[in-house]
């Protein structure tokens, strides 16, 4: 979408740098009235052709995008949703926002997604709860050249090439940072046995299950290196 503005935008300076310089021949020979071929130097304005090249910004209005979500539920969800609906109006365009009543309704993300494809838009957005589950409406989007961006978590895993690229965080590294400020918190009140309790929204979402495992292996590491011993219960970790 943007390539397409920034193409309309360039389109739309060389359109006016053509028409004013055929302007200009036209303006220069006056003198001798019978040559007026020089008029028809203006022919190319007449040929507007490259002002159809404005298309692509007029157009923005029929471009349609959806949007599917791991769920509406939460006010981070929510203020995603805000930030896409005021970029759309912006960029004059149409997005439908959809997510699952929660992060475990990995059906119901499917099906949403599932219905995003039938309305052939101009593109999607997936934040996939679960790749696995979502790989066949993966694959369709290809086979329709319907192009995919992963956001949030992105869709790690999804087939080759149906996934165009992704805005996403390193969820890992985001879980370990997190240990690192606990650890920094309670390290001086350690005395004896300590219990640092983990607690997640689901057990199946990609960048849920990051954090987490990056929370206990930085922790974990942490307190081994500080001369404790560290072990793992409720998680293969």
């Amino acid at each position: 979408m943007k390539k397409k503005v920034l193409a309309a935008l360039l389109s739309t300076a060389m359109v006016a740098a053509l028409l004013s310089g055929c302007g200009g021949k036209a303006d220069e020979p006056a003198a001798p009235a019978e040559t007026e071929a020089p008029a028809e130097t203006e022919a190319p304005a007449e040929s507007e052709e490259p002002a159809e090249s404005e298309a692509p910004a007029a157009d923005a209005g029929s471009m349609s995008f959806e949007i599917v979500s791991k769920g509406l539920q939460h006010e981070y969800w929510q203020a995603v949703k805000q930030g896409v609906e005021s970029k759309a109006a912006e960029l004059g365009v149409t997005v439908n926002f959809v997510g699952p009543d929660s992060e475990s309704n990995i059906d119901q993300q499917v099906q949403q997604l599932e219905n995003a494809l039938n309305a052939t838009p101009t593109a999607i957005g997936l934040a996939a709860l679960d790749t696995e589950s979502v790989k066949g409406q993966l694959q369709t989007c290809l086979d329709k050249s319907i192009p995919v961006i992963g956001f949030d978590s992105g869709v790690p895993g999804a087939p080759e090439g149906s996934v165009l690229a992704n805005c996403s965080t390193d969820n890992y590294a985001a879980g370990a940072l997190a240990a690192e400020k606990v650890y920094e918190a309670v390290k001086g009140r350690i005395d004896g046995t300590v219990r640092i309790g983990v607690v997640a929204q689901d057990a199946t979402s990609e960048s849920v299950v990051n954090r987490g495992l990056g929370f206990i292996d930085k922790f974990a590491e942490l307190a081994v290196a500080d001369g404790h011993t560290a072990t793992v219960v409720g998680n293969e970790k």
